[in-house]
Order: C-alpha cells, then sequence, then structure tokens
C-alpha cells in the first residue's frame, strides 16, 4: 500500500506536517508539482508559498528577508532555515544546484525568480 501511494508521487516534493486533534493525530499531506522551469514557475510560487504559510514559515519571504524587530536573531535563524528546506525540497535537481548555495530563502527566491522569470512571469 504504501510502496503504491510512494510511486504515485514520484515527481512531486510531499510537505508533511501534523496537526493535534483533541484525540487523533492527522497526519495531512500537502502536493506541490516540484518547480521545473518557467513553464511552472507561477503555480510553483503560489502554492509553495501556502505551503510556507501553512507550516509558519512564510515570513522570510513576506519581510523579504529582513529580520523583523520582535523577532530573536535564533529565531528568524530557525523560521529561514525551515523556509529554505522547504524551497529546497520543492524544486527540481537541476534547479537545486542553481539555489543551494544562497544563505537565506528569500535569496533563494530572488535567484530562482531572476533566472526563471521572462516578461511572460509575474513576480
Amino acid at each position: 500500500m504504501y510502496y503504491t501511494l510512494w510511486k504515485s508521487l514520484q515527481g512531486f516534493s510531499v510537505c508533511t506536517y501534523l496537526q493535534w486533534l483533541p484525540v487523533v493525530k492527522v497526519a495531512v499531506l500537502l502536493y506541490i508539482k516540484k518547480l521545473e522551469g518557467a513553464h511552472n514557475y507561477a503555480i510553483w510560487k503560489k502554492q509553495c508559498y501556502n505551503v510556507m504559510l501553512q507550516k509558519k514559515q512564510a515570513k522570510p519571504i513576506k519581510t523579504q528577508g529582513v529580520k523583523p524587530e520582535n523577532m530573536t536573531a535564533e529565531e528568524w535563524e530557525e523560521v529561514d532555515e525551515l523556509a529554505r528546506s522547504t524551497i529546497m525540497l520543492s524544486v527540481s535537481d537541476s534547479l537545486l544546484f542553481n539555489i543551494e548555495n544562497k544563505d537565506t530563502a528569500w535569496g533563494m527566491v530572488e535567484q530562482i525568480g531572476g533566472s526563471l522569470c521572462t516578461a511572460k512571469c509575474s513576480k
């Protein structure tokens, strides 16, 4: 059963988080087709951002990489690292090599947008 599910998800990144209900722990899977290039950039950008919102990792993107004054440096580094991880898990292997050297989630998003976006893409 699990192998069949895994085979059906190839080509997708799977972001998992656990949500606690009063008695039962429920795992929710969010499926995002991996970013492959300019042809799926616009939808990937929206989906990846919404996954980060669900996982409380969107602040580095919302603030365009600027640490809010009400966060400690340690809190900021943690949320930025989690956001970087989400981005890295949702791009194709060939694009991963273009962004893996970026130190911030916002830097990754800028790199992806700059390298893929053409006049057809909206930033």
